[in-house]
């Protein structure tokens, strides 16, 4: 049997993306095309340059290596999530298991409104992930700056 084709392992990526309710649309809107590129790409009509090969896989959250040798079909990380393994296999087997513990408790506690949520997020570009994190990040900062000086307040008046 023979092996697929660059252009028909995109096309299951771009069908796959479809499902999580991508459209042709957005993905060519978020790598600066049109929909006629993509469509001319997914049928092999026509061949991104490396570089835009590297933004479709990201768009797509797929592996270059799977698109253009179609090895290992994995799914490509995120910078937040490498960052994340890397960190987590610093850490000691207790630790570990803590924070496996603690993530299991989360994804099966989401309430409908997080999970559906959690769903947008997934189908966002990871450019849009990675946004949106460093903006939870700043205001999570800011209210725990905020409850501090509450805090220090609160602890100069009754001092």
């Amino acid at each position: 049997m023979e092996s697929m084709k660059w252009y028909e392992r995109l096309a299951v990526a771009l069908n796959h993306a479809k499902k999580k309710g991508k459209t042709i649309e957005n993905i060519a809107y978020a790598l600066g095309v049109n929909q006629g590129t993509v469509s001319n790409w997914k049928a092999g009509r026509r061949e991104p340059s490396f570089q835009k090969m590297k933004e479709i896989c990201a768009e797509l959250n797929i592996s270059q290596s799977y698109i253009m040798f179609g090895e290992a079909p994995d799914i490509a990380m995120s910078g937040n999530e490498s960052q994340l393994i890397e960190s987590f296999r610093h850490i000691s087997s207790t630790q570990q298991k803590s924070i496996a513990d603690i993530l299991r408790g989360m994804v099966t506690e989401l309430s409908e409104n997080e999970r559906e949520l959690l769903e947008k997020f997934e189908k966002l570009s990871a450019v849009n992930q990675g946004f949106l994190m460093r903006m939870s990040e700043t205001l999570i900062q800011q209210q725990f700056d905020q409850e501090g000086a509450d805090e220090n307040k609160l602890v100069l008046k009754y001092s």
